[in-house]
């Protein structure tokens, strides 16, 4: 997954000529760690687990991790709310190509499959 996530931190840094990028990479790999205990902990091979992984609930991944940060920095830190924000600027960016019927899961937070046209 930190793979995945990185390659849409390099397609966003590209269409938005972006000149500050330190979030985007802290983000990854601060979510990318975070899963490794996570995902352990739930018997998932987290080398494994891929951003369309139909035995993760990502939104609620996300929360954890979210309240993780929020533990880890200072009460009035703006980091936590900066990292969250990098991240989901990139996972907003992933297109829906599975074949399944929109889920209310799909309409809250898009599934983010490579495939091999493009849109």
């Amino acid at each position: 997954m930190a793979g995945q996530l990185a390659d849409l931190w390099v397609d966003y840094h590209r269409k938005n000529a972006l000149k500050t990028v330190h979030a985007y990479p802290t983000a990854i790999r601060s979510f990318a760690k975070f899963l490794d205990k996570r995902l352990s902990a739930q018997g998932i091979d987290p080398a494994q687990a891929r951003l369309e992984d139909e035995r993760l609930d990502l939104p609620a991944l996300l929360h954890a991790w979210g309240q993780n940060l929020l533990q880890k920095y200072p009460e009035n830190s703006r980091r936590p709310w900066g990292l969250e924000r990098a991240l989901l600027a990139l996972l907003r960016g992933c297109r829906v190509t599975s074949d399944r019927a929109a889920t209310p899961w799909h309409a809250r937070f898009p599934r983010c499959r490579r495939s091999a046209t493009p849109p």
